[in-house]
């Protein structure tokens, strides 16, 4: 009964107020306010009205006592208007204040239900392709006892979409009278260019002539108005469009002038705004040729007598040949008097005095090109003479017109402390097996007692070709090069060499031309580099053919072999009871200084051949001093004698060839006539051979038999009857 009343009283506690017609209390309701923001561009570029609804809604059933709106306008874009005044208005709206780009907006009492207001903003023309406008709403509230809610935001973005111009201009092809430029424009963004139009200005000396076809999408070009050429381009979109125009030269422009060519390219949006403009330019230089000289001596200082070697540069740096390039060298001069001799000039100048080389060059294309000469320093030049040699250089372009010259000069001291080193490099033999070892001597004798504090010799063997020894022992070298190095410090007076050996491999070609050559560089005692040389030795590969089948050849050769020795003894018997001065040795060297061939009267010299071959460079660099040139032509013909240690040597010129004979004995006035009756009848046979000869040892092979009758005395009657005659 007790649990049944309970039931009741609670029944009676819940319907009796109703039944009485008395309100329940009603529950507590707070404000519950959102936010949304729209934009009506989702694309946009400069210049574009970006309109965003703000809408502000109140759940309700209670207002909120205060609310703000904070509304950030993008980057890039400008705040213009809103409609909070007139789309809310007052007594809710408060008003609006302003941050930077963010707007403020100030509510109060906002009512249940949505409340809606637009801003307006500009979009900017410092924007770029595909940047996003971003923007965003926050808000702020409070409930009916002022107690600040949740922060509540929504944003939106536009994107921008424009196109991207850029320009570039170049040279496609040019003449006397034309030059044609390539105007090259580009979209890269990711919209159309509305309209696009580029402007040309032709450089000062040229006038616009026209666009060169094709033309084509979209493309009007008007007619040249002034130096301007203009041209309009519609719906310019993504992509590259490429255009080729020409300007004419009225009057030739002076070569080596520099014009630029420009073009001014402005564009729209795709709406037609106008975004801005790019330029482009080229420049261009009227072909000519650029010549400086500049002159380098191979000497700081020189020993009176020394020689000094120049190279004269004269390197084209432009776009065409020069016509004419004229190079006037002017020797060194002592007093107003030559102060040098030249020795030789490459390539033959037009004019060579004693004061004056000078050559006349044409057609001198772009390119590294240079001029040498040699000249040898009078014997009687005093100690500390200086030896300036000056060059200048004159030159026109292509066409003829004349171009700006230049000069330039190298100074050289005449020193008594300075050495004189020639080089020479001599090769044991002319001919090698494969196979076989050759022997090289490298010389580098110093004729003056002057010490040279260093000398650097380079030799650059034949490719393929194994150094086997070499004394002194190489510095350095570069195997890849085949190239070894020595340096050797104070060398004295006299002579010296470096002896080398080779190897030829067993699968070399006959008839294959090994050449060694060597690069002799020397300084003075202090180590001032003053002079040096360049020399080489050419060995031929020979391959002998097998022997014939037949009688016992070797036999009958020994036999030929012990009748010419017993023949050559009893010849030297009869010389000896006949007269004691002999030919030991000739030396047949062409007229240009070249030796042609060494014969000895001995089946075996007994004379070292380091010795023999130091004769040979004494030899010839007196060959070169008294016979070649102008003054030894004069000498032909006539006898001059020269000493080489305990030897005599008669040298005689005939008209192609020059005989060296060593003497033994003392009776010298009847060797005169043998010689130069031995030279008569080799130049009646082999004149016309010897007038052209360039090195082929096998076109004056007949030589041998003339010289090898002169060492054995065959023209020892000859002269006598001669003698008798007189």
């Amino acid at each position: 009964m007790g649990s049944r009343f309970c039931v009741f009283a609670v029944l009676i506690g819940l319907f009796l107020p109703a039944l009485l017609g008395v309100a329940p209390p009603a529950a507590a309701l707070e404000p519950d306010v959102a936010i949304s923001i729209q934009v009506d561009l989702a694309a946009a570029d400069p210049a574009d009205l970006l309109t965003y609804t703000i809408t502000v809604n109140n759940g309700g059933p209670q207002v909120a006592p205060s609310l703000w709106v904070n509304d950030t306008i993008p980057t890039g874009a400008a705040y213009v208007d809103d409609t909070a005044s007139t789309d809310v208005g007052p007594p809710v709206f408060l008003g609006r204040s302003f941050a930077g780009n963010v707007v403020q907006f100030r509510f109060a009492n906002v009512p249940a239900g949505p409340s809606t207001f637009r801003v307006r903003a500009r979009v900017g023309f410092g924007v770029t392709d595909g940047q996003s406008l971003l923007n965003t709403a926050a808000l702020w509230y409070t409930n009916s006892t002022g107690a600040p809610q949740p922060m509540r935001s929504s944003s939106v973005a536009s994107t921008v979409s424009i196109p991207v111009i850029s320009a570039a201009k170049s040279v496609v092809s040019s003449s006397a009278t034309t030059i044609t430029y390539r105007v090259t424009i580009s979209n890269t963004g990711s919209s159309a260019a509305l309209l696009l139009w580029w402007n040309d200005s032709a450089p000062p000396g040229t006038q616009p002539d026209r666009v060169l076809p094709p033309l084509g999408q979209g493309t009007a070009c008007a007619g040249a108005s002034g130096p301007w050429l203009n041209c309009t381009v519609s719906d310019f979109r993504t992509g590259t469009r490429i255009w080729d125009l020409r300007v004419t030269i009225p009057a030739p422009l002076a070569p080596g002038t520099t014009i630029v060519n420009r073009v001014f390219v402005n564009y729209t949006d795709s709406d037609g705004t106008v975004l801005g403009e790019v330029r482009a330019s080229a420049p261009f230089t009227v072909a000519a040729a650029n010549i400086q000289v500049f002159k380098l001596a191979d000497a700081l200082a020189v020993p009176p007598g020394g020689t000094v070697g120049y190279q004269v540069f004269y390197n084209n740096t432009g776009q065409v040949a020069a016509r004419d390039v004229w190079v006037n060298d002017t020797l060194p001069q002592n007093a107003s008097l030559p102060a040098v001799t030249v020795v030789s000039a490459s390539p033959v100048p037009v004019i060579n005095t004693s004061s004056t080389v000078r050559w006349q060059l044409s057609n001198v294309a772009p390119g590294v090109h240079f001029v040498s000469l040699v000249v040898r320093a009078l014997p009687t030049l005093a100690d500390g003479t200086r030896l300036v040699n000056s060059v200048v250089l004159n030159y026109t372009n292509s066409n003829g017109q004349g171009r700006p010259g230049s000069t330039s000069s190298a100074t050289t001291r005449v020193s008594l402390t300075v050495p004189q080193i020639d080089a020479a490099l001599v090769a044991d033999r002319k001919t090698v097996s494969p196979g076989g070892t050759v022997r090289y001597s490298l010389y580098y004798n110093n004729s003056r007692p002057a010490l040279s504090a260093l000398v650097t010799a380079e030799v650059l063997l034949p490719s393929g070709i194994a150094l086997v020894a070499a004394v002194p022992g190489y510095n350095t070298s570069v195997p890849a090069e085949a190239k070894y190095i020595w340096n050797l410090t104070n060398v004295g007076g006299g002579t010296h060499a470096i002896s080398l050996t080779i190897s030829v491999p067993l699968g070399t070609a006959s008839g294959a031309l090994l050449r060694a050559t060597a690069f002799v560089n020397y300084t003075d005692d202090r180590g001032n580099r003053v002079g040096g040389s360049q020399v080489y030795a050419d060995v031929t590969v020979y391959v002998a053919p097998p022997p014939p089948e037949g009688p016992p050849y070797g036999w009958i050769a020994l036999g030929i072999v012990l009748a010419i020795v017993v023949a050559a003894v009893a010849l030297r018997l009869y010389l000896v009871t006949l007269d004691e001065t002999v030919i030991d040795e000739v030396f047949l060297l062409h007229r240009d200084g070249l030796l042609v061939k060494h014969y000895t009267r001995r089946l075996k010299p007994d004379v070292d051949s380091d010795i023999l071959s130091g004769m040979l460079i004494a030899v010839q660099n007196f060959v070169n001093e008294s016979f070649i040139g102008e003054a030894g032509l004069k000498k032909e013909g006539l006898l001059d004698e020269m000493k080489f240690g305990q030897y005599r040597i008669l040298l005689t010129r005939g008209k192609y060839v020059i005989v060296a004979a060593v003497i033994s004995g003392s009776h010298l006035e009847r060797v005169p006539a043998q010689i130069r009756a031995a030279i008569d009848g080799l130049e009646r046979e082999l004149g016309p051979v010897l007038e052209r000869w360039d090195g082929n040892m096998e076109e004056v092979t007949g030589a041998d038999r003339y010289m090898q009758d002169l060492i054995a005395g065959k023209y020892r009657s000859r002269a006598m009857r001669r003698r008798g005659n007189h």
